[in-house]
């Protein structure tokens, strides 16, 4: 039997030995002789939880299962058992067997007459209860954590309690149960909305949104339990403590999320850092680059514009070289004309040799005919 097994079994017999004590003594002295009682039931429940401590395994395991589930069984729990049977025991204790002995200790307890201000706080703790649950279920949707999955079918539990309650005095349901975000409340209809709002954000925000509402159901629940009758108090009780345990996983895994939030924060900074570092080294290395193109651009257009110079310069020799090619050919032209015109001369120059050539000989014929006379004259001078 673990310690929340114990408390409830406490809490049980103190109230169930206090009404009794009060049904049949209404004095102070009466009283005294309650609280004997009372504390002689604790010493009881101690000592029995302390012995079924000293048994393990299946014993205890059955023990507790048919003990709280049913109500009724002892005997199986004192035994020596083997192996592990505390889960299936705990699991049958806090499920339909809870409820079932919460209200077999209601039906116990007198009927109260219930003042107005009595029956509002039973339908308002019953929508408020709804209000956790429907948030953590919208919660557990969105973020699929388990804590809200836990709790919101611990808050279905707290509006069964209540609703036991509300058949108990025959004063209606206030909301259809399945409804998510419905309620009769005017001042739970927006809670519902700015809460999921906040926790659909992030799960940090989730988070802080369940502890913001288990912290006004421990602040109703404490406002309610003054001069409660004793059937509300054993059930106000009941989700004050289960509120309050809540309370303490909210704050434990906000705790967690916000450390390791932190953490990641922290590395993410360093990350970006060194990014940044990264980044400046690169614009830098850029800028060098840039600095080396925008040099190698007008070393580029330097060269461009040497070599338009140079073509520039290629063109206006290849002008040149066509026109003494020209020339040339002209020359070359003139040279044969030149070369026609001399041997045409020489042509010329020979025929006249041959010319002066046949004139010689004439003059060689005329000179010898002519000294063939100047012979014969001479003969005929001498003739004579």
């Amino acid at each position: 039997m673990n310690k929340r097994a114990l408390t409830i079994l406490i809490s049980i017999g103190f109230v169930s030995t206090s009404l009794m004590a009060k049904g049949h003594n209404g004095s102070a002295g009466d009283n005294q002789g309650v609280n004997s009682q009372q504390q002689q039931q604790q010493n009881s429940y101690k000592h029995q939880f302390k012995h079924k401590r000293q048994g393990q395994g299946q014993g205890q395991g059955q023990g507790q299962g048919q003990g709280q589930g049913q109500g009724q069984g002892q005997g199986q729990g004192q035994g020596q058992g083997q192996g592990q049977g505390q889960g299936q025991g705990q699991g049958q204790g806090q499920g339909q067997g809870s409820l079932q002995q919460l209200q077999n200790l209601i039906s116990q307890q007198p009927m109260a007459e219930l003042t107005e201000e009595q029956k509002n706080a039973l339908v308002f703790m019953y929508q408020e209860e709804k209000l956790a649950r429907d948030v953590y279920t919208t919660l557990s949707d969105k973020w699929k954590r388990k804590i809200f999955v836990n709790i919101q079918k611990s808050e279905q539990k707290h509006m069964d309690s209540v609703k036991i309650l509300l058949e108990r005095y025959n004063i209606p349901i206030p909301v259809i149960e399945d409804e998510i975000g419905i309620f009769e409340d005017e001042e739970l209809k927006p809670l519902y909305g700015e809460l999921t709002e906040q926790g659909l954000k992030s799960e940090v925000d989730a988070l802080k949104a369940g502890i913001t509402l288990e912290e006004k159901d421990i602040a109703d629940l404490e406002e309610k339990l003054v001069n409660a009758p004793s059937d509300i108090t054993i059930v106000f009780n009941n989700l004050l403590k289960g509120s309050q345990n809540h309370l303490k996983a909210f704050t434990r895994v906000l705790e967690r999320v916000e450390q390791t939030t932190t953490t990641q924060t922290e590395q993410t900074d360093q990350a970006t850092e060194t990014a940044t570092t990264e980044t400046e080294k690169t614009d830098q290395a850029t800028e060098t680059a840039t600095t080396e193109t925008e040099q190698t651009d007008q070393a580029t257009e330097t060269a461009t514009t040497e070599t338009e110079q140079t073509d520039q310069a290629t063109e206006t020799a290849t002008t040149e070289t066509e026109k003494t090619d020209q020339a040339t050919e002209t020359a070359t032209t003139e040279t044969e004309k030149t070369d026609q015109a001399t041997e045409t001369a020489t042509t010329e120059t020979e025929k006249t040799d041959q010319a002066t050539e046949t004139a010689t000989t004439e003059t060689e014929q005329t000179d010898q005919a002519t000294e063939t006379a100047t012979t014969e004259t001479e003969q005929t001078d001498q003739a004579e």
